[in-house]
């Protein structure tokens, strides 16, 4: 998140045409470009949960755990993995007995790999035909590349090291067995390599029925498979399942993003981790259809380049104390122009107490001590206050957008509260939908004669990251209720369920 005075004009880096570049275009599922950044540092700080209540007194907040982010290369692993510590549903054993998996298949991260290729086999069997009246043939080939012992991908699409491609000229899935893959489960459990697996198959899928989008959509629709396949692997327990498997799956999705301020219009876009996550989502929420209705055109597109060398050496980050003030700044003005909006002419009042505290210190709300929440909203006095310990150690790992993103939340359960809506059990969801919304308003720039904000690139995957941080297993609810704010706007926010 920046000021208008931090822009200027960015070159954007033109894709190659030299013959590296050619087959790198060859592989165009290559799932990964840079290296996984990890937020294994915001695992250890994160053990604070706080339920949402609906009290006259007690502070509303959204729960808190952790997840990473970042994009291509090897994922590194974090001291701690994946949230929470719910057992897994029993999955049905898959017949891997006809998959012929060449390379390693002895690495736990391998076997998931194959089992999920076997299981992926089967549903686009299914599918393919049903929703695009195509045959289904199958894989040419399966290379599981043990990358740790020097080995090199057979394909003719190369090498493979920290990656994973479907490659279009001799039809074959190749993986990073004991880099990517390993890695990625070590740090987001199971589902990873599965989910990493399931967008490769996208890819195989689209050569089936002769897609010829724009490479950043053709991403995008293999992360939107991806997120269908998903769901019927859950509902049919053919992978071991808990209430944390959709939050951790899009936690991987997220890690495998592009670099912040990758040109969309680049050969090498795969999108960034809003546009991947909000892919992944709708697969898994509304079906192959709706990922059928990917086009060159569709979905919409919220991937920036850099425009400015200054922007562009910061990351697009405000140093923290000047995020956190002009970010409160900012949410009063959003709401000046838009509560009288959403509550039939009701003026906005200015809030008034914003009560930053240490992990050492807590803070009060009415009778109550605020023990283990990252951030609130205080009814009794009206007010908002937020663990500074923790919002530091997220904005060091996401940037200035993450904390501004879940302080928006608050005051979107402000705004609740203030217009006599109860905080119930869904406030936190409300809560994080009109932060969506407010991020939309930056975005579109609505309000150019009092505000000077506007959004950089990567600001959208950072609000995406800090709520997976927070949210623990009600991460990937937390990021539906936020995609909603953000596509629907403020109006979405007040229906009857937005997540």
């Amino acid at each position: 998140m920046g000021m208008t005075s931090r822009r200027a004009t960015k070159r954007a880096d033109l894709p190659g045409t030299d013959a590296a570049s050619r087959r790198s275009a060859a592989a165009r599922g290559r799932i990964m470009r840079g290296t996984v950044v990890t937020v294994a540092a915001a695992l250890a700080v994160t053990g604070c949960t706080s339920a949402t209540t609906g009290g006259s007194s007690a502070p509303t907040s959204a729960p808190a755990s952790a997840t990473t982010s970042g994009h291509t290369g090897a994922a590194s692993s974090p001291s701690a993995s994946t949230p929470g510590s719910q057992a897994s549903t029993s999955s049905q054993p898959i017949d891997v007995s006809k998959v012929v998996v060449r390379g390693d298949r002895r690495s736990d991260a391998a076997k998931l790999a194959t089992a999920a290729v076997a299981d992926l086999e089967r549903y686009w069997g299914r599918q393919l035909p049903a929703v695009y009246g195509s045959a289904f043939t199958p894989i040419k080939a399966y290379y599981s590349v043990d990358t740790k012992a020097g080995r090199r991908s057979p394909s003719v699409c190369g090498d493979v090291t920290g990656n994973a491609y479907y490659c279009y000229e001799d039809g074959a899935i190749a993986w990073d067995s004991t880099g990517l893959l390993t890695d990625m489960r070590s740090a987001y459990g199971d589902i990873a390599p599965q989910v990493i697996m399931a967008h490769e198959f996208g890819h195989a899928v689209q050569h089936r029925f002769g897609y010829r989008g724009k490479p950043v959509v053709q991403e995008l629709q293999a992360d939107c498979f991806a997120g269908a396949w998903l769901h019927h692997a859950i509902d049919d327990k053919v992978v071991a399942a808990s209430s944390e498997t959709p939050t951790q799956a899009a936690a991987a999705i997220l890690a495998v993003k592009d670099p912040v301020g990758e040109d969309p219009r680049s050969e090498q876009a795969h999108g960034n981790g809003f546009d991947r996550v909000n892919s992944f989502q709708t697969g898994y929420d509304d079906g192959l259809k709706a990922c059928k209705a990917y086009t060159s055109e569709e979905p919409v597109v919220t991937e920036l380049p850099f425009t400015s060398y200054t922007d562009a050496a910061s990351g697009g980050n405000l140093p923290y104390e000047s995020a956190m003030q002009s970010g409160a700044y900012d949410l009063d003005d959003y709401w000046e122009h838009t509560y009288p909006q959403v509550t039939k002419g009701q003026q906005w009042k200015p809030m008034g107490k914003l009560t930053p505290f240490a992990t050492r210190k807590p803070a009060t709300c009415g009778d109550e001590t605020v023990t283990d929440a990252v951030a609130y909203y205080c009814p009794s006095d009206d007010s908002i206050g937020w663990n500074d310990d923790v919002t530091r150690e997220i904005y060091r790992e996401t940037g200035d957008f993450g904390p501004i993103v879940l302080l928006a939340a608050q005051y979107g359960k402000a705004a609740l509260s203030r217009s006599g809506k109860p905080l119930g059990d869904d406030a936190a969801d409300r809560g994080v939908c009109y932060a969506g919304a407010y991020s939309a308003d930056v975005i579109l720039h609505n309000r150019p004669q009092t505000s000077s904000f506007t959004m950089s690139p990567g600001d959208l995957d950072e609000a995406i990251q800090a709520l997976l941080m927070v949210g623990g297993s009600d991460g990937f609810d937390l990021i539906r209720a936020y995609r909603k704010g953000a596509l629907d706007g403020p109006k979405g926010c007040a229906g009857a369920k937005v997540s």
